[in-house]
């Protein structure tokens, strides 16, 4: 089974964590990395990425989604996992969803105050949704999204038993 991750990989993150127990699982795994993806098409310098961090310019974003969609279809994975914000785009899900017999799910470790509106659009494009609250499931659902279950956060042994 084929499995993509779009999110941010810069540092250890939760999605550096999903990567490695994927492969540790057996699963062959390939990441898209937004902020480096991005950083390409960011102009002005400084005051780009300064205006990108507040004000997300739309036009660099669909660069990178596109890059995500291309990437996607080479890759011909069966699942695709997002990450929170990740600013993957409906119409990026739609367009996939419509070439590849592909599942997206949203990976959501963070409070629903945070959703953005980019997410909440994508919700019919979700097949799953993964929740750290038990709580938010029913607001997930309620906001739309088809099948939302509690998935508790738990330790990543390479990061919480490192030597």
């Amino acid at each position: 089974m084929k499995i993509f991750l779009a999110g941010n990989f810069n540092t250890y993150t939760l999605e550096t964590s999903y990567k490695n127990a994927l492969i540790d699982e057996g699963y062959e795994v390939r990441t898209f990395d937004f902020p480096t993806v991005t950083r390409k098409y960011i102009r002005f310098g400084k005051v780009g990425h300064l205006l990108h961090n507040f004000l997300p310019v739309q036009a660099w974003i669909r660069k990178v989604n596109r890059e995500l969609v291309i990437e996607a279809k080479n890759f011909r994975p069966n699942l695709l996992f997002v990450f929170t914000n990740t600013p993957v785009l409906p119409s990026s899900l739609a367009f996939l969803k419509s070439i590849l017999p592909i599942k997206c799910i949203l990976i959501w470790p963070d409070t629903v105050f945070n959703l953005q509106s980019h997410v909440l659009s994508s919700a019919l494009m979700y097949d799953f949704v993964a929740s750290y609250s038990s709580n938010c499931c029913k607001t997930f659902s309620e906001l739309g999204f088809k099948k939302v279950e509690w998935i508790p956060l738990a330790a990543d042994p390479n990061l919480h038993y490192a030597y």
